[in-house]
């Protein structure tokens, strides 16, 4: 706890990332500081780059991104912010993509769930660069529903719906959430 501790006020008095912070034995006893020793360099990575105020500038959370011209703002915005990007392939003819946005993304729970993250809203019959990229992702069918966590791999694909008792069913705003967070996790 002392070492978290002495960790954060090293963060909160100083820019952590302009110098190294070493882990060094002292007396047998182990010690962080910013003057070199024979230790090993601790990297301290951050969450984020940019301040809080500097996200809110770049930052809508309430927006979904439209088609592969917003596919490509929202990932570039993503490696800036650190930040996943969900990426919903729908058609406006899917009634199970309709359900999807009735049951579970247009809701109150929904939306504040998604405010976490990056939104990206794909027709791939809008044209050829979103169909490319649908069937580039493996798509064959709407709704489509990835998260997209890191640019050097795949996006991982979501299931939102089950059946249950020979319906259709949307999952809930937990399995939402628990989605989001695992996604934040595994970028930080």
């Amino acid at each position: 706890m002392k070492i978290a501790l002495f960790l954060l006020t090293i963060c909160l008095i100083g820019d952590c990332y302009a110098s190294q912070i070493y882990k060094c034995n002292v007396a047998g006893k182990v010690v962080f500081t910013d003057k070199k020793c024979d230790g090993e360099i601790v990297n301290l990575k951050a969450n984020n780059s940019n301040s809080s105020e500097e996200v809110k500038g770049l930052y809508n959370d309430s927006k979904w991104y439209r088609n592969y011209p917003g596919y490509i703002e929202a990932l570039e915005l993503s490696e800036r912010i650190n930040v996943p990007v969900l990426l919903y392939f729908q058609a406006d003819w899917c009634g199970y993509c309709r359900l999807l946005e009735k049951e579970l993304l247009s809701t109150y729970r929904g939306k504040t769930s998604l405010k976490r993250i990056i939104k990206v809203n794909i027709s791939p019959e809008a044209g050829d660069d979103e169909s490319l990229l649908f069937e580039s992702l493996g798509g064959k069918g709407y709704p489509t529903v990835l998260i997209q966590n890191q640019f050097d791999k795949p996006p991982t694909w979501l299931t939102f719906m089950e059946k249950i008792n020979g319906k259709w069913k949307t999952k809930s705003a937990n399995y939402l959430d628990t989605i989001i967070d695992s996604s934040i996790k595994s970028i930080q």
